[in-house]
């Protein structure tokens, strides 16, 4: 069985952020300060039971998330769908790092943390993609040749 450069990426880019995810249950300070660059941890601010609660389940849905999509992504014809979703929740997910920062003020630009991060996660999966037309296109050439 083999896997598409696409399903690859998106394997890749879940095993990356996981160790992240998995903070947010594990950690006693749910993994913020990791997010925040340290400035944000249980002695430093009022983190309540509440904000422990909402980082657990936005873990479990992107965790979630992840592996639907590399579950679908399995199926060629299901790629392109895939990708718009991963698009959009990366758009989305850059456009919340400014409207609702977790330390109270967005980022000075898009070279300050967590941009880089979402940049780097955004080339492994286009990446991949962008790889898999590629082959396909060269499969299909070498298909019309051998007729």
């Amino acid at each position: 069985m083999t896997l598409s450069y696409f399903t690859i990426g998106l394997i890749t880019v879940t095993l990356l952020v996981t160790p992240a995810l998995l903070s947010h249950w594990f950690a006693e300070d749910a993994g913020l300060p990791l997010f925040t660059n340290g400035e944000m941890s249980l002695e430093k601010s009022n983190i309540d039971s509440a904000h422990l609660h909402l980082c657990a389940v936005m873990a479990l849905a992107e965790l979630t998330m992840y592996a639907l999509m590399i579950v679908i992504s399995r199926q060629e014809n299901n790629r392109d769908l895939v990708a718009f979703f991963y698009v959009w929740y990366m758009i989305v997910g850059t456009i919340l790092q400014f409207t609702h920062p977790i330390m109270g003020k967005p980022p000075a630009s898009v070279v300050e943390m967590p941009m880089p991060l979402l940049c780097v996660l955004v080339i492994i999966v286009f990446g991949g993609y962008m790889m898999d037309k590629k082959n396909k296109k060269q499969d299909e050439s070498k298909k019309v040749k051998s007729n």
